[in-house]
C-alpha cells in the first residue's frame, strides 16, 4: 500500500509541475508574442501580490532547437549586444555620481539574467503612453512598469523578466 500511495503522490506532484509550466508558457507566449509550445519551463519565480500588485516575475525556457529564433527576427526583437537602457535594466552602470540597476537580481544583487553574447532582446515599456517618450526615459521615472526578454541562441535559452514597481 505504501508504494502506491507514494506513486499517487508523485503523480500529483508531476501533474502539478506540469500545469505550472503550462500556465508560465501561456504568460510568456502572451506578453512577449512568441509560440514557445518547443520550450521547456527550467525555472520561473513570481513575486507580485505587493502592494497594488507590485512585483517582479521571471522565467527562464530552455528551447531543443532553434525554432524560437526565427519568430524573433520575424516580431521585430533586436540582436545583441543590447542597448544602453536594456543593459542597465539586466546588468547594471556604476559611474562616479549614481549607480543604476542591475534590476532583476538575488539576494546579494547579483543579475539573475547572465550576460548574452549571441541572440536577441526585447523591452516592451508598459508604462508608456502615448506622445511621451519610451526607452531611456524608463530609467528615470518613480515607477517601473516592463517585460523585458534575452534569449541565448547559444545555449537556445529564453529569460524573461516582468517589473511591476
Amino acid at each position: 500500500m505504501g508504494i502506491s500511495v507514494w506513486t499517487v503522490l508523485l503523480s500529483g506532484c508531476s501533474a502539478a509541475e506540469k500545469g505550472k509550466d503550462r500556465t508560465v508558457l501561456r504568460h510568456v507566449e502572451q506578453a512577449a508574442g512568441l509560440d514557445l509550445s518547443g520550450g521547456q519551463v527550467i525555472d520561473s519565480q513570481d513575486s507580485h501580490g505587493g502592494f497594488h500588485g507590485d512585483g517582479n516575475y521571471l522565467a527562464v525556457i530552455q528551447f531543443s532547437n532553434h525554432q524560437a529564433e526565427q519568430q524573433m527576427e520575424d516580431k521585430g526583437w533586436n540582436s545583441l549586444p543590447p542597448d544602453e537602457t536594456v543593459k542597465i535594466l539586466l546588468y547594471g552602470q556604476e559611474t562616479k555620481e549614481r549607480k543604476d540597476g542591475p534590476y532583476f537580481t538575488d539576494e546579494e544583487g547579483n543579475p539573475l539574467i547572465p550576460e548574452v553574447e549571441n541572440g536577441y532582446y526585447w523591452l516592451k515599456d508598459r508604462q508608456a503612453k502615448e506622445g511621451i517618450a519610451a526607452g531611456a526615459d524608463i530609467l528615470h521615472r518613480s515607477s517601473l512598469n516592463f517585460s523585458i526578454a534575452v534569449y541565448d541562441a547559444d545555449a537556445m535559452v529564453l529569460y524573461y523578466g516582468e517589473m511591476d514597481t
